[in-house]
């Protein structure tokens, strides 16, 4: 079995090509925390199977890179990409701010792998965040040195603690859309693969499609006029978002 299936495959193979600087970054914080992230179950396993009922690496094959620590942040990169081609945010954004939003793309769970710790979306307290953050500063510091680690210490982390509202926003929504495509490929299959997904898979999967369709879809309504990408997810996966029996 291949680790990713061939549209995650493509994503990462693009993200290479079109971005050598981010892709450097990214390479030298998978050789400083690799062993770290290896010892994380992956993202949406902790809360929805934290057991390991499904083998870690079916669960990654099964929903893809967004759910690896090590490539969900080029999951978010390809989002944020999608996002700042919008003409409605190209208006918006100078090109030093697109490039800033898709460096916190890259770089925004850095803080995670110091730690051996993520968690979950809506567990999360004001202690974790400080904490995550100051893990942030490690992270960086120890893979990026002069003008590199100054950009991210001085465009970067702004972002991500809300000092600088304008781009956290946009990036917050990124986030809900990446949550929101993850709920949607749960899903899919667990309405459409039956023949290939075990009992156990299919509870998992139950379990992350109802988790998103109540914390994530509801709150996405007030997104949907700024952002197009939300109002298409909601509103060609409307069945995905019907209560389904979890057999």
């Amino acid at each position: 079995m291949t680790r990713f299936q061939s549209p995650d495959l493509l994503i990462l193979e693009f993200f290479k090509e079109t971005e050598p600087t981010l892709y450097q970054i990214h390479q030298r914080f998978i050789e400083e925390y690799g062993t770290n992230i290896k010892q994380m179950q992956p993202r949406f396993a902790q809360r929805h199977d934290p057991i390991k009922t499904v083998d870690p690496e079916r669960f990654e094959n099964l929903l893809g890179i967004d759910v690896a620590h090590d490539t969900h942040p080029i999951s978010q990169w390809f989002i944020g990409r999608q996002i700042i081609r919008n003409r409605r945010f190209a208006r918006h954004l100078t090109q030093i701010e697109m490039n800033i939003l898709l460096m916190t793309e890259v770089t925004h769970d850095y803080g995670e792998a110091p730690l051996k710790k993520d968690v979950p979306f809506g567990d999360k307290s004001e202690q974790d965040d400080i904490d995550e953050i100051a893990s942030w500063d490690l992270a960086v510091s120890t893979i990026t040195s002069g003008n590199l680690l100054a950009g991210l210490q001085n465009k970067v982390r702004p972002v991500l603690t809300g000092e600088n509202k304008k781009l956290h926003d946009i990036f917050k929504s990124s986030e809900h859309i990446g949550y929101i495509q993850t709920g949607i490929r749960a899903g899919r299959l667990a309405l459409h693969s039956a023949p290939t997904i075990s009992v156990d898979e299919q509870a998992v999967l139950g379990s992350i499609i109802s988790d998103v369709r109540t914390r994530f879809v509801v709150s996405a309504q007030d997104l949907r006029v700024d952002h197009p990408q939300i109002d298409r997810l909601l509103t060609d996966n409307h069945d995905v978002w019907q209560p389904m029996q979890v057999v």
